[in-house]
């Protein structure tokens, strides 16, 4: 009878022993699967992210005399601007900085567009624009937009000459009368600059672009713009809802 139950024995452990094979194998294969989707889940995604970022506002400048500040990227320049304008006599002050690369792209496609219009352009002489674009063939003049709007930011303070008690309606007696301004002005929706709540307005013509954030305080108005097309015509600016986060009065 001892003899007989041998084989059953060795069977046995036959079969644990090829147990313990097959749970080794698995937990070999287990770990390599886990192993390849770490590996897959931590790739760097820099490459699906959007290329669009918000504009790298990390220079500020300060105007003591009318009270504010806003910053603006390190890379754009001031732009020369006068303080007196010929669209509203309530401007006292202007100040405007730009991107000097976006600068020279609209130079460029004004330049196209003049001589495609036999240089009636005057802002635009031939003499001026054969440096920027005697290198471009027709090919590459053809593909230049046209509509290519300046990166820009400024300030303008307005001192208006009368009591404003309604800055909305300033607005519109300011901007909607205006020689050279589309017809049918209209102030776009509320925003709030500095805890202040004021307007988005766009005040272009045509098809220039020129969208500010106006808010009162006091005595002046302040209208933080751009010519850059970066949203809604009639709503809010990209570019501004960035800089605007950088704007305070002075106490």
């Amino acid at each position: 009878m001892a003899t007989s139950k041998r084989p059953n024995k060795i069977f046995l452990i036959l079969i644990f022993i090829l147990v313990l094979v097959i749970f080794a194998v698995l937990g070999f294969l287990l770990a390599k699967w886990l192993k390849s989707k770490d590996s897959t889940s931590t790739k760097p995604t820099a490459t699906i992210s959007s290329t669009k970022s918000p504009a790298v506002v990390d220079k500020t400048y300060t105007n003591e005399v009318y009270g504010f500040s806003f910053s603006y990227p390190s890379t754009w320049e001031e732009k020369k601007t006068e303080a007196a304008s010929n669209t509203t006599g309530d401007i006292i002050f202007k100040v405007e900085f730009t991107d000097p690369d976006q600068l020279k792209k609209v130079k460029i496609a004004s330049c196209v567009l003049n001589e495609k219009n036999n240089w009636g352009d005057i802002n635009y002489p031939q003499t001026t624009c054969q440096p920027l674009i005697q290198n471009l063939t027709q090919e590459e003049k053809d593909k230049i937009d046209i509509l290519t709007f300046e990166k820009n930011v400024y300030v303008w303070v307005y001192k208006p000459k009368t009591k404003v008690t309604s800055l909305s309606d300033w607005l519109n007696k300011t901007y909607s009368t205006l020689e050279g301004q589309a017809t049918g002005f209209e102030i776009g929706p509320g925003i709030e600059i500095t805890g202040i709540k004021g307007y988005a307005a766009n005040i272009a013509c045509c098809a220039d672009y020129n969208m500010g954030y106006v808010i009162q305080n006091g005595d002046y108005i302040y209208r933080l713009g751009t010519n850059y097309k970066d949203g809604d015509s009639n709503g809010k600016n990209t570019l501004l809802d960035e800089i605007s986060k950088t704007f305070k009065l002075l106490p």
